[in-house]
């Protein structure tokens, strides 16, 4: 994948996640909805990329999956082999904006929880 398309894809996951566009339904299944609530200047550009809900759904062999045209055409250049076998699995594996925007906001969500966590044992070392 080119690095300047792979750039791409984070930014539009991080307008998703931001915009809370990811919504996580239970049994490793999250839908990503359309960009709505976005700036002015970004409006017109963002709005045409993403207008569908897509799914996307946990996946042993992939990690993931998703239902964007995007996903799919990767998924079968993955599945032909036409990928450089050096590379480490995960730089490989098929990905789009809206899979990239899943593990962002899993991982933004595990961070929230390790940090109250952590908040929560300060203030039980504070009261003891």
């Amino acid at each position: 994948m080119r690095p300047d398309f792979t750039f791409s894809q984070i930014k539009k996951a991080e307008k998703f996640v931001k915009y809370d566009c990811i919504e996580y339904k239970g049994q490793g299944l999250w839908i990503c909805k359309p960009l709505k609530y976005v700036s002015k200047r970004d409006i017109f550009r963002i709005i045409e990329y993403n207008h569908t809900t897509y799914t996307i759904k946990s996946d042993g062999n992939y990690g993931f999956n998703c239902t964007c045209d995007g996903f799919l055409r990767s998924k079968k250049i993955y599945e032909a082999g036409a990928y450089d076998p050096l590379l480490p699995k995960e730089q490989v594996l098929p990905k789009c904006s809206h899979v990239r925007a899943v593990i962002l906001f899993e991982q933004l969500k595990k961070r929230e929880v390790q940090l109250r966590r952590e908040s929560n044992q300060g203030l039980l070392a504070f009261c003891i």
